[in-house]
């Protein structure tokens, strides 16, 4: 990868800026408002970079202190939820029921009110500020407490946010003079003069010559804070090890991961304040089943806060479930109906591709939170499950699934899953008190990075079980996890193979291929840290009766790579109550029936380790 650095005298905005890697971007057109609702939308612009900075700055806050637990706190809850209501109130009162309303050019003109248009426009600012948050400063944890890589760590926060306050509100200045100087009939659409874009990964910049600098100037402040704060750590160690910007090796990374993603943030904060395109559900309706079933392919629903007791299935492509009071913590509920049952899944759809469940909490189903099976393309962001019987989220014989952001617990399996599926990744998402935190099992190409599994039974599994018709569990990149504390006594189903896992497992590696493990912090776990076994000895270990009477055709472990991963005070207090005691405990064990080759280790840092042939193969 590499980036453009130009010193901090440079002129960003007079010449392209390539960033490595940045995903084309663009922003739906922004048309003219009449002067009745100009205030309006200025209100819904102000209060809500006010909401998404201040987000942004709390939850960065908790994260960056590198201390593993869930953020943000219950200060920051109370400071994050503050904000939130003033900004709420402010965009209410400008945007009541009439001219004030109805004019406006985006789909908010047709909401009941201006508290339904803030609660959706603050709940999608809240994910974009949560998933920023994360990017920015990895999960709260970190490998070494180096001065320097601290430096860096809390430069890319407060100069990334400082980036992205400037950006956003030069945009929404620009926007807002343009709109007022031309009131319709204008037909403008302004977006390329005050917004800009993202091209071939070259910035566009606004064509308004005031913006364009403002944004360049403000680029080339957050270039040199990181060349700064970050050049001096040695490369690419160092900055690997500080957990932001998966991925990043350099500082030109470092770089290019802040200019972009801040970017994008400020996009789509834009688009939600200015060119919104959701239709409203109101909670008071004929229900969540009956939206979706009157949505076509492509639509975009966004759920008001209120509790739906129902079971929703989907049957329609491309569907975008957003749901609204995120930024209060008043998501749409989904809970079964009133009766004898079953009320199995919260939300269930087969054979359905390019779905998006966001900022929605689904509790209480006899099964499962939201189970998709076959979809090619499905997004979970922002959506918490709780007390699900099996699976807080579901996602079965998939492809391309994204998973972020999301708060899973109480599920008798569970919380995050991901079975039989292939082009994967789990990111920035929270699972605690589950049996199993997080589940990657028969699949290929998980990619699994920057979560945090806490006060589970187990922290993360990531399985080949037999007797399934997907026989895979390979090419899995796994890194910058935080497993700590799991040792929630298990209340798995009897007969559930999750049952047999012992409490106090922070990581368990069965039976997987051609995957890499790496700056993995696993802590606390009383039974053990990271456990790499296979399918025929765990039958040995486990003995009768065996948990895999029939073996999968390649139940081995193959060149598997496990570096730099830290494990520390697991093995203390290890499970010995049937049936799912632990058979051997240490913060690393490896133990293969011999037939496994090409496994390897490198500068993990563990007290205790467990292999039947010692020592560990190093990797070349």
């Amino acid at each position: 990868m590499e980036a453009v650095f130009l010193a901090a005298s440079a002129c960003l905005f007079c010449v392209p800026h390539a960033w490595a890697g940045c995903v084309d971007r663009s922003v739906g057109a922004i048309g003219a408002v009449p002067p009745e609702s100009l205030n309006c939308q200025t209100e819904i612009a102000r209060s809500g970079r006010k909401f998404a900075v201040k987000k942004l700055r709390t939850l960065a806050s908790c994260v960056a202190k590198k201390e593993p637990r869930i953020c943000p706190d219950e200060k920051g809850e109370v400071k994050i939820l503050s904000v939130a209501k003033e900004a709420s109130g402010k965009i209410s009162s400008a945007c009541m029921a009439g001219p004030a309303l109805s004019g406006l050019a985006s789909s908010y003109g047709s909401f009941p009110g201006g508290s339904q248009v803030a609660s959706c426009a603050l709940s999608q600012h809240n994910v974009v500020a949560t998933i920023l948050a994360w990017t920015v400063n990895g999960a709260p944890a970190e490998i070494s407490s180096d001065k320097e890589r601290r430096r860096c760590v809390k430069t890319l926060s407060r100069a990334g946010t400082k980036y992205l306050k400037k950006t956003l509100a030069a945009m929404q200045k620009c926007l807002l003079k343009e709109l007022k100087a031309n009131p319709p009939p204008s037909g403008n659409d302004f977006t390329a003069a005050c917004v800009g874009g993202v091209s071939g990964g070259v910035v566009v910049l606004p064509t308004d010559a005031k913006t364009a600098a403002t944004i360049g100037s403000a680029q080339t402040a957050l270039l040199s804070a990181i060349s700064d704060a970050c050049g001096g750590l040695s490369e690419p160690a160092g900055i690997e090890s500080i957990f932001a910007c998966p991925g990043a090796e350099t500082v030109a990374d470092l770089q290019d991961c802040l200019l972009c993603s801040h970017w994008h943030a400020a996009a789509d904060l834009i688009e939600q304040e200015f060119a919104e395109s959701g239709t409203f559900v109101d909670p008071s309706g004929a229900g969540l089943q009956a939206a979706v079933d009157a949505a076509a392919a492509g639509d975009k629903l966004l759920v008001g806060s209120g509790t739906y007791a129902e079971q929703v299935v989907i049957n329609t492509d491309d569907l975008e479930l957003v749901g609204c009071g995120g930024a209060s913590e008043e998501r749409p509920l989904l809970v079964p109906p009133a009766g004898p049952g079953p009320f199995e899944n919260g939300i269930f759809a087969d054979g359905v591709n390019g779905l998006l469940f966001q900022s929605l909490e689904v509790d209480g189903f006899e099964e499962n939170g939201i189970f998709v099976t076959g979809a090619d393309g499905v997004t979970f962001r922002d959506t918490v499950t709780k007390d699900d019987g099996e699976y807080g989220l579901f996602p079965v014989l998939s492809s391309n699934v994204l998973i972020e952001g999301c708060l899973a617990s109480g599920a008798a399996d569970t919380g995050i899953y991901v079975g039989q599926s292939t082009d994967v990744v789990l990111r920035y998402n929270i699972a605690t008190l589950n049996v199993s935190g997080i589940e990657i099992e028969n699949s290929a190409g998980a990619v699994v990075h920057n979560n945090l599994s806490i006060n589970n039974t187990a922290g993360l599994l990531v399985f080949k079980l037999p007797e399934l018709a997907v026989q895979l569990s390979n090419d899995h990149e796994v890194f910058n996890n935080v497993l700590v504390d799991n040792n929630t006594p298990s209340f798995a189903h009897p007969g559930d193979i999750v049952a047999l896992v012992p409490d106090g497992t922070g990581m368990l590696v069965l039976s997987n291929d051609d995957s890499t493990f790496t700056r993995n912090v696993i802590k606390n776990n009383n039974s053990f840290g990271l456990a790499i076994v296979d399918q025929q000895i765990l039958n040995v270990l486990v003995g009768s009766p065996v948990p895999f009477p029939v073996l999968s055709p390649d139940y081995s472990l193959e060149n598997n790579e496990f570096r730099r991963n830290v494990l520390r005070g697991n093995a203390t207090s290890p499970d010995n109550t049937p049936p799912n005691a632990t058979p051997l405990a240490a913060d690393l064990l490896f133990v293969t029936d011999g037939t496994d080759s090409g496994n390897c280790f490198e500068n993990n840092i563990a007290g205790t380790f467990f292999t039947l042939d010692p020592p560990l193969p190093v990797c070349p």
